[in-house]
């Protein structure tokens, strides 16, 4: 077995029915393990676009948004007392993290979302639960469990009413609409947007536009994400 430490702070997952951020909060049974994990596995993802236009043995790869992101652990359900005599069967403890990160509430049709309590470097985000396995390490002579590995993986909760408020006034990522006001010009506001001119092209075609030199002021201007004019 992995050589797992048994601390007087503990790895704890405090649940929120509601989405924190719209006003909700812990709420529900927290689950602190009585062993923690060895390691905890931190990933970030970045999303791209493959050019194969470029003719060039290479792909040249655009930036298309923020993928995915997760924590993953194993934790150690140990049921024979050697640990913690009061911890409980195998069972009962699985019942008690099943209930707190993994079963579906009825309240809100939705998991807990759950805040992982260890440290500073989780504290500050909610995470919703992406895979819950068990396996079982060892048995009683009535072939109950008595140990349990469990690996867990939690994927990022992102509130899109909270990303949109966090994303850059000119995000090139995003759709905006802009009102065409005295001083603009669709090639400068291409430049701002998009770092390029070039697509003013076909900022005018989406828009309707015969003549992108005499864009009558107060003209409602729809500038798509970069992805979409690739």
């Amino acid at each position: 077995m992995a050589n797992y430490s048994i601390g007087s702070s503990n790895i704890k997952f405090v649940p929120s029915v509601q989405d924190p951020y719209d006003g909700g909060g812990p709420g529900g049974r927290p689950f602190e393990a009585k062993i923690n994990p060895e390691s905890i596995k931190h990933s970030r993802a970045v999303n791209v676009n493959s050019d194969n236009n470029s003719n060039t043995a290479f792909d040249s790869f655009q930036f298309k948004g923020y993928g995915k992101e997760t924590v993953s652990m194993q934790l150690i359900l140990d049921g024979t007392g050697y640990v913690n005599a009061s911890a409980g069967t195998v069972e009962q403890q699985l019942s008690e993290l099943l209930e707190c990160v993994y079963l579906f509430q009825s309240s809100s049709h939705k998991c807990h979302f759950i805040q992982i309590q260890y440290g500073a470097a989780f504290k500050s985000k909610w995470w919703n639960i992406e895979s819950f396995d068990i396996n079982y390490t060892l048995f009683d002579s009535k072939g109950d469990p008595l140990i349990a590995e469990v690996d867990l993986s939690f994927v990022i909760h992102r509130n899109k009413k909270a990303l949109s408020q966090r994303e850059p006034p000119f995000s090139p990522d995003v759709t905006h609409i802009f009102t065409f006001k005295e001083g603009d010009s669709l090639t400068s506001m291409c430049q701002e947007i998009y770092d390029d001119v070039g697509y003013y092209v076909q900022i005018a075609k989406m828009n309707g536009l015969t003549n992108f030199r005499d864009i009558p002021i107060g003209t409602k201007l729809f500038f798509p994400p970069l992805i979409n004019l690739s």
